[in-house]
């Protein structure tokens, strides 16, 4: 540190006895005010030439510091979109369940539906995410006791038609959990299908 400090003391008083010895050089006229500002103003340079340097040095370590910063800071808005994306991917998985146990519920308040249960599709994008609109609901029902109580009434089935039955849901309670869901959730009937629960 005394080194330094005798090296800026050196540096200043060379600066002066230069700005002397040519102050002595110049004539006595108008010119010689222009040369004394100038000669003024290397001094005052020699002086504050160790606080620029400071001041270089400091300004230096910022501009690294936020150039290492700017590397991290695209990590982070990285990490953040990956969390909204994820956020959002379970945002849609949570309102797709929530729809299918309201579908679910609607379903089994039919009279002639014993169980139910229900898938719902959401539409994609391009990018393959999911917009929270609804593509298609499948209502998968069990005939079965009716909402008040009642025993629906068994169906015979000849045994060369056994397959087919087993498809067909009575066409009332298929309209009617159709036109409830379409009301509740402003979709059109095509977008529902009602099937039976295997």
């Amino acid at each position: 540190m005394i080194a330094i400090l005798s090296a800026y003391i050196k540096q200043i008083i060379l600066v002066v006895l230069f700005a002397t010895f040519l102050e002595l050089l110049l004539p006595n006229n108008s010119m010689q005010r222009f040369v004394r500002v100038i000669l003024g103003l290397f001094i005052m340079l020699a002086v504050l030439n160790p606080v620029l340097e400071i001041i270089n040095t400091q300004w230096g370590d910022r501009a690294a510091a936020v150039s290492a910063g700017a590397g991290q800071a695209a990590d982070i808005l990285r990490k953040s979109r990956d969390l909204a994306d994820e956020q959002s991917r379970l945002a849609q998985e949570v309102y797709r369940h929530d729809v299918a146990k309201q579908v679910r519920a609607l379903a089994m308040a039919v009279d002639g539906v014993a169980d139910a249960r229900a898938t719902v599709e959401l539409v994609e994008t391009a990018d393959k995410r999911l917009t929270g609109a609804i593509k298609r609901v499948t209502v998968y029902i069990t005939p079965g006791r009716t909402a008040d109580g009642r025993n629906i009434e068994p169906i015979t089935v000849k045994p060369h038609e056994a397959a087919d039955s087993k498809e067909e849901i009575e066409p009332q309670i298929k309209a009617k959990i159709i036109r409830i869901v379409t009301e509740l959730y402003q979709l059109r009937p095509a977008q529902i299908e009602v099937k039976r629960m295997n």
